[in-house]
């Protein structure tokens, strides 16, 4: 799975980096391709942990998870329930409610 394009640039936050996940969502949503989001969308559950060396790192490094981006980490917090994260384990919330949000809009359906 590619990564969103600005992916490779040198810049380790977004501009305007997200607040809350779901502005994360959003980012996320208007970044990836067509054919990402259907991916995304059809995987199980246990399949999004393999996001995590791709799409993990985007996020938390592009939307700035390791480098001070507190209130989208207080955001995966409150998301989880979780009193105390990691930025992996917040990186991975992302992705979790992004699935969430495309298994609702992007899943293959069978057209009889």
């Amino acid at each position: 799975m590619e990564t969103p394009a600005s992916a490779g640039s040198g810049n380790p936050v977004l501009p305007l980096a997200p607040q809350t996940v779901a502005e994360a969502i959003k980012r996320l949503i208007s970044e990836l391709t067509l054919k990402d989001k259907a991916i995304i969308a059809n995987m199980t559950e246990m399949e999004l942990t393999t996001l995590r060396p791709s799409l993990g790192e985007y996020v938390k490094n592009k939307f700035g998870l390791g480098s001070g981006n507190e209130a989208l980490m207080a955001s995966c917090r409150t998301v989880s329930s979780a009193e105390r994260m990691a930025e992996d384990a917040a990186s991975m919330i992302v992705i979790r409610e992004l699935w969430k949000h495309l298994r609702k809009t992007h899943k293959l359906r069978v057209i009889k």
